[in-house]
């Protein structure tokens, strides 16, 4: 035999011993034949045995490099393994897990879970832990456990049994165990609690807030970004602000230049254009800071939306005033200047007929002073009233619309007779509470106008009168007079806007009819269908209106 033979399994070597003995014992009785069978027998066998043995050596090889690549996973393993026996007890633990507590995986054989645990999670822990052991299948329990130094760990423990499965992690199969998954959520807890301390600070400022996690998707809103875009939490969670809020009129630049900031983990700031959940538009100033961890890494965003709307509503109203203001000084100054001129050249032209005492042209320089002075007199006078409008001149009083028209009436009853005109008021009724003299001004200056711009019409005609619409009082004022093409119904309620450059008036009169109108937030709009087809003014005084019941057609 060689020596390999002596590492053989007992039984194996045995019976081929055995083998050999009885052999020998029939030696005697055999033939040469059959003694070389047996030998060619053993030595097969021999053989087969040498196999066996080195194809076992292979296999228990291999079988510790796997031990080995199983234990590496398992103490390199992101989240701690431990064993725990049904009183809580360590029975195995992997480095990962033994690295948080900052022990050895030796010394955490034997230990209690417990004893690792702060304080206040021990009681909690072993409150549960009956239940957690017997049944652990979806259950989890979050603990803080005292680490290396002051430092404390939010650990998350998942668990499942293990009864039946002998090896590293149950050594013992016949004692039940309790396989421990300990996930360090330190980071995720702290994060969570941050966004819960500003969720608190963000529940009850009344700008909208939204947060949104690195990829930008919404994970929380307040109540103020509910009533200004119509969305609430569950409509918007997971979804990006981009995909909710913008749409067609919202300007790509805008949207691109935020996208751009956000990818490189800056922070915006600017105004666009939103979206409400109705689909109406809003405008809001937006605010946008990324929020990092401990290593610089943008884990959040934080928005804030402000209604700019009617700030930037007037704005863009301020800008158009002061368009019209710079307007409105060209065009007095022009005005103002045309008199003055008249009358200074006919003081010169005074001069001369004084000096040669001619009394038909000294009374005909006169007249023209005189009307180029009433002119601007005039022009002085509407621009004072204009002044006026945006202050209330007298306290707010009951007046009737027919008191209003009769009075307007009486005022332009002088235009009236010279040109022959009908009026008609109907029998409509309706009670204004305002300024009486400002309301006035819209039906004087209202009728004027149609007198003066009657034309030739041979039977000239204004109608007065209120009809309702829903619950809206709609003034009228109608005539049969010249008509206005429909390309200048809206230029006409501008400052000096005259169609007929050579009528009379200072084409200040609509103007400031559509001042008092806007003072009491209504509105004025023409309809004439074209040149010699008669006008229509139409207007509204929502504020104005004492009771938007009681008119009757």
């Amino acid at each position: 035999m060689s020596a390999e033979t002596d590492h053989r399994p007992p039984s194996l070597r045995e019976k081929a011993e055995a083998m050999l003995a009885r052999s020998h014992r029939e030696r005697v009785d055999l033939a040469p034949v059959e003694v070389g069978r047996i030998i060619h027998d053993l030595s097969v066998y021999q053989l087969e045995l040498e196999i066996q043995n080195e194809e076992l050596r292979n296999t228990q090889s291999q079988l510790a490099r796997t031990r080995d690549r199983y234990a590496r996973l398992y103490h390199q393993a992101p989240v701690g393994y431990l064993s725990l026996d049904a009183n809580g007890i360590i029975q195995q633990a992997n480095q990962t897990f033994a690295d948080m507590v900052g022990r050895s995986c030796a010394d955490l054989v034997g230990q209690a879970l417990t004893g690792f645990m702060a304080g206040s999670d021990r009681g909690v822990f072993l409150g549960r832990f009956k239940s957690f052991f017997n049944s652990p299948e979806g259950k989890r329990i979050d603990v803080a456990l005292r680490g290396n130094g002051a430092r404390r760990l939010t650990v998350r423990l998942t668990a499942r049994r293990e009864v039946d499965a002998p090896g590293p992690l149950q050594p013992d199969p016949f004692k039940p165990l309790l396989l421990v998954i300990g996930e360090d959520i330190t980071e995720r807890k702290q994060a969570e609690e941050e966004l819960q301390r500003l969720s608190l600070v963000a529940a009850h400022t009344t700008n909208a807030v939204f947060i949104t996690d690195a990829e930008r998707r919404i994970e929380w809103v307040n109540r103020a970004f509910t009533r200004l875009t119509g969305f609430d939490l569950a409509a918007v969670r997971g979804k990006t602000p981009c995909e909710l809020l913008q749409g067609a009129e919202t300007d790509p630049a805008t949207v691109t230049a935020i996208r751009a900031a956000l990818d490189a983990g800056q922070g915006y700031e600017g105004e666009i254009l939103s979206y409400h959940q109705d689909g109406c538009t809003y405008w809001v100033q937006l605010f946008i800071d990324p929020v990092r961890d401990a290593d610089g890494r943008v884990t959040r965003f934080i928005g804030v939306q402000t209604d700019i709307t009617a700030r930037r509503q007037a704005r863009l109203e301020l800008q158009e005033k002061n368009a019209e203001l710079e307007r409105f000084i060209y065009l007095i100054s022009h005005d103002l200047k045309s008199p003055l001129v008249t009358i200074k050249a006919f003081l010169g032209y005074l001069e001369q007929d004084l000096a040669r005492s001619d009394a038909g042209r000294i009374a005909q320089d006169m007249d023209y002073m005189r009307a180029a002075a009433d002119k601007m007199g005039q022009l002085l006078e509407e621009l004072l009233n204009l002044s006026r409008v945006g202050r209330m001149a007298n306290p707010p009083t009951r007046v009737g619309f027919r008191e209003l028209v009769d009075e307007a009436l009486r005022l332009t009853a002088g235009g009236i007779a010279r040109r022959g005109v009908e009026v008609v008021t109907g029998e409509a009724t309706a009670t204004l509470v305002g300024d009486r003299s400002r309301l006035l001004v819209i039906w004087q200056n209202l009728v004027e106008n149609s007198v003066k711009y009657m034309g030739e019409q041979a039977s000239p005609r204004i109608e007065i009168g209120v009809e309702r619409r829903g619950w809206e009082l709609v003034f009228f004022v109608r005539d049969n007079g010249m008509g206005i093409e429909p390309r200048y119904q809206e230029k006409v309620f501008g400052l000096f806007e005259k169609l007929d450059p050579g009528s009379e008036g200072t084409g200040l009169g609509l103007a400031l009819v559509k001042r008092i109108v806007e003072l009491y937030r209504g509105q004025i709009w023409l309809e004439s269908a074209g040149a010699g087809q008669g006008t229509c003014v139409r207007f509204t005084l929502p504020e104005a209106v004492e009771d938007r019941s009681e008119a009757q057609p």
